[in-house]
């Protein structure tokens, strides 16, 4: 028997200050998020917030992993509100 899989979407939005940001929430995206951060832990070799806290290297990745999940996987959408 074959097997149906359906994944559900969700857009959602937050609004700041004039702007208007929002994303599609996945399964699919979620996985993304947490197999990045489960390989910066690894490569780190950091377990604990005080270990990241700790160490230079660790610290100095963790904005770029940050960027990389914005720009490559969550793909927000960014509209800005007219006064």
């Amino acid at each position: 028997m074959d097997e149906i899989k359906i994944e559900a979407t969700l857009t959602r939005e937050l609004k700041v200050d004039g702007v208007t940001v929002s994303f599609l929430d996945s399964d699919k995206l979620r996985q993304k998020i947490a197999e990045r951060v489960y390989r910066y832990f690894a490569e780190h070799e950091v377990w604990s917030g005080e270990q990241i806290q700790q160490s230079d290297e660790p610290t100095i990745d963790a904005p770029i992993l940050l960027s990389d999940i914005a720009d490559n996987v969550m793909n927000f959408s960014v509209q800005y509100d007219e006064d």
